[in-house]
């Protein structure tokens, strides 16, 4: 013999398969945001050297990319986009156009075994295009980048140098993506503003102005223009994104 349900009962059974669905949905935890790695190798850039360094302290920024060094005139590096973390698989390669301009202050020197550890501090910024169509994919500004070179004096430059910042130490710190570089990447638009670093290392460093030896410096101005290889490694937490649309540099 069959059982008729009543209007009243079908309601209250609705209600309660949706409150536990709801409880189901509710017990799962969101994804944890996966941190990005982003990086290019030493001496990407096969026609030219990565950066110069601009002597007297007339040029507009002390330390830039060395696009007038190459042949091509551009920097070309393979900007690699981990977004698995120590995880395996992830990375998205990246050919870009690599822009710098950086403005140095705050020089200081400290003894440090055989020779002397030599330091100034970078304001600036730096930005990757996509290499077909110069579209922007990605800004950094910072304000509180550190430069240092261990080198033999102190008037002259060493022949490895590095740059660094993080946002633990730099408030002006930030990482800024085009929709353009999240399609590309195979991420939402999430903020790329939290647990920010960046670094690059400098190797190489040689005069271009002719004559041998190390770039010499005079009270923290570089008395000599020079060149060097460089490469990058940055971090950033996916939480927050700041993004901004399409863009050319």
């Amino acid at each position: 013999m069959s059982r008729k349900v009543s209007r009243r009962q079908v309601i209250t059974l609705s209600l309660a398969f949706l409150l536990l669905t709801v409880a189901a949905d509710a017990a799962v935890p969101a994804p944890a945001p996966a941190p990005l790695t982003l990086s290019f190798a030493s001496d990407d850039n096969h026609d030219g050297p990565t950066f110069r360094g601009n002597s007297g302290g007339s040029a507009p920024s002390d330390l830039v990319e060395a696009s007038g060094l190459s042949i091509d005139g551009i920097v070309n590096v393979d900007l690699m986009v981990d977004k698995n973390g120590d995880a395996t698989g992830g990375v998205v390669t990246l050919p870009s156009r690599f822009f710098f301009a950086g403005s140095i202050s705050g020089y200081t020197l400290t003894p440090r075994g055989s020779g002397w550890v030599i330091q100034w501090d970078v304001n600036g910024s730096f930005a990757f295009t996509d290499a077909t169509t110069n579209a922007l994919l990605l800004t950094v500004n910072f304000d509180n980048a550190l430069l240092t070179t261990f080198s033999p004096n102190i008037n002259t430059l060493g022949q490895t140098a590095t740059l660094q910042s993080s946002n633990d130490v730099d408030s002006g710190l930030s990482f800024t993506a085009t929709s353009l570089f999240l399609s590309k990447v195979g991420v939402s638009a999430f903020s790329l503003s939290n647990s920010e670093d960046f670094a690059f290392t400098f190797t190489n460093l040689r005069n271009i102005d002719g004559g041998g030896g190390l770039p010499m410096i005079d009270h923290g101005l570089f008395l000599r223009n020079w060149a060097s290889e460089g490469s990058f490694s940055a971090h950033t937490s996916a939480t927050a994104v700041v993004y901004e649309e399409d863009g050319t540099k």
